[in-house]
């Protein structure tokens, strides 16, 4: 029975990733024995994937394609392995997207712009969009309805200084400090101003403090990952329709239900680009 790969590698990286975003939004911390689930999805997906198709290197678009999918995966991955050293980012994360990349061996065609990304890389910058909008919006709403408090806590601050609190923080009690369960603090009156957190190596205990502070809320980034980057990018390639104009030529499939990489490039690359007025906004190809 054919399977989609896109539900495939989607429904993996759900169940994979289902336990360590409990842990993460519970906890912030996951136990190295709850990754094994997705080191579980990872095999059976690349056991499925490669017996389900045979790839046949014979396409120039092919070859962009898995050049693209390597060089942006890499670095991405360097990038994960690289902050986590320097503490600006959670070991977690960077084995979430491990698991991502595995279970994601695509790129993500734009045929209208004529633009390429890989699948992994895509979905780390729409969850990372996500997760900022998200943050940025809390912060603004709740600094607003305290807006005395921090104007009186920050009056000799920069304006840009102020304002760079006011997006990446927001105003504690002393009383409410102490009960926030995951923030790291940014500003505390003549013993802290910072704008960053190294938040692989800072705890989540804190001392009593006698004014108002400024704190850093330690998001759940597993979370945007899973759902946010998932969700949406899949979105991209089932559910835009075509045009009313265009009709979409169905991919050619051989009688063992193996898609062709030439036949997708074709119908996605070569008239796509030339006919601007593509049927499709975009699509995932799976290697």
């Amino acid at each position: 029975m054919f399977l989609d790969k896109v539900l495939v590698s989607t429904i993996l990286t759900c169940l994979s990733l289902s336990l360590p975003v409990y842990d993460d939004i519970k906890y912030r911390e996951i136990p190295d024995s709850h990754w094994i689930p997705s080191i579980i999805a990872c095999a059976v997906f690349w056991v499925w994937y490669l017996n389900s198709r045979v790839i046949v290197i014979t396409s120039t678009l092919f070859l962009l394609y898995l050049l693209v999918y390597i060089v942006t995966t890499g670095l991405m991955l360097a990038f994960y392995l690289i902050l986590p050293r320097w503490g600006y980012l959670g070991s977690a994360d960077s084995i979430g997207f491990l698991v991502v990349s595995v279970l994601n061996p695509a790129v993500l065609v734009i045929p209208s712009i004529e633009f390429v990304i890989s699948v992994p890389l895509a979905i780390f910058l729409l969850s990372s969009v996500i997760m900022i909008c998200k943050v940025f919006t809390h912060n603004i709403l709740y600094n607003l309805r305290r807006i005395k408090d921090f104007k009186e806590l920050t009056k000799d601050m920069s304006l840009r200084r102020r304002l760079c609190l006011f997006l990446m923080g927001r105003i504690l009690a002393p009383e409410e400090y102490v009960k926030d369960k995951f923030s790291f603090p940014l500003y505390i009156p003549d013993k802290m101003n910072r704008l960053f957190v190294k938040v692989n190596w800072e705890p989540f205990e804190k001392e009593p403090v006698t004014t108002h502070v400024i704190v850093s809320s330690g998001e759940p980034y597993l979370l945007y990952l899973l759902v946010g980057g998932q969700s949406g990018l899949k979105s991209c390639d089932s559910a835009i329709a075509p045009s009313r104009s265009c009709h979409p030529t169905p991919v050619p499939q051989s009688t063992n239900h193996q898609s062709s990489i030439h036949a997708i490039s074709r119908q996605f690359l070569e008239r796509k680009f030339r006919h601007r007025h593509g049927r499709f906004w975009c699509r995932n190809i799976y290697f």
